[in-house]
């Protein structure tokens, strides 16, 4: 979990649901377990400074009953065994109780926001692939529904390319450029979408806006992929809630339409980029890629 530097604290305080809502559930959960243990401590110290009166709490022999009592007002649940029985211990219950109540309706409600927002499994692809598709150099990558029996309706996708470019007077600055998909919008999104950008424009005229790629070349790809953003957009049919997820690649996997042409092999640009980024590290030895794993578009 980040925090941002150079917040003053009241922002901090007054967007506190939002930190404890991306809070993992995990620590959430033994934050409330520690809290209702502190509270309860500090609560059996007071009545414990009464210790003398035997009416404070009835039945309390020495600290730990005190402290099971403040524990069973915390969580107001009473045997009887341990009861107050004075002003002073009646005021205190009182104020235990009032802490508890809000304590537990803050979580109640902290965990019923987690479970209730909706919640995407998308899975996009690790690898991009630049190569020929219909006689036009394109853009490619993939992204599936990880849920088994799941519908989404009116799913849009959109592409960003974010590039460190100097301005006019020189200064390197990060600037976005989107990447027009042939189909940014489905229907009906329950499997896998292939999502595909065009390079090359058939406009002769030159009227029609080129693709930021156009120069893109194997010596220069590492200053056109900075970071690949992905952001997906759908109404899910099971929540009936509209669903987003995000993708956001650093290290991006490029195959090289142009290494293709070097090494004379036609591979197939989807099924065999494994064999492909094999030739391009052994064989021509000329465009350096970074290769991990298995490539996501296969699957």
């Amino acid at each position: 979990m980040t925090i941002a530097k150079n917040v003053d604290w009241h922002s901090r305080v007054m967007d506190l649901f939002h930190v404890l809502v991306r809070t993992p559930l995990t620590f959430l959960v033994l934050f409330m377990f520690l809290l209702a243990l502190v509270v309860s401590l500090i609560f059996a110290a007071i009545f414990y400074t009464n210790h003398d009166d035997p009416n404070t709490v009835v039945n309390a022999r020495g600290f730990s009953d005190y402290y099971v009592f403040a524990i069973q007002t915390y969580t107001t649940v009473g045997f009887g065994y341990l009861f107050p029985n004075n002003g002073f211990a009646h005021f205190w219950s009182s104020a235990l109780l009032m802490v508890s109540v809000v304590c537990n309706a803050a979580f109640t409600g902290l965990i019923f926001a987690r479970f209730s927002r909706p919640v995407s499994l998308i899975n996009f692809s690790k690898s991009c692939l630049i190569t020929t598709l219909n006689h036009r150099r394109v853009f490619m990558f993939r992204l599936a529904n990880g849920r088994s029996n799941n519908r989404m309706i009116d799913a849009h996708l959109a592409v960003s390319l974010a590039s460190d470019e100097p301005n006019e007077d020189g200064v390197m600055l990060r600037k976005y450029y989107e990447l027009p998909l042939q189909r940014d919008h489905q229907p009906l999104f329950s499997l896998m979408w292939l999502a595909v950008h065009e390079i090359d424009t058939d406009d002769a005229s030159g009227e029609a806006e080129s693709s930021v790629l156009l120069d893109c070349s194997p010596q220069n790809s590492a200053h056109y992929f900075r970071n690949i953003i992905v952001t997906f957009q759908a109404y899910d049919t099971d929540s009936n809630q509209t669903v987003f997820a995000k993708y956001v690649n650093t290290v991006v996997v490029i195959v090289l339409e142009l290494a293709l042409r070097a090494s004379s092999v036609m591979l197939s640009p989807v099924t065999d980029c494994v064999k492909y980024s094999c030739i391009l590290n052994s064989a021509t030895r000329t465009f350096p890629i970074t290769y991990s794993g298995t490539c996501s578009l296969n699957r």
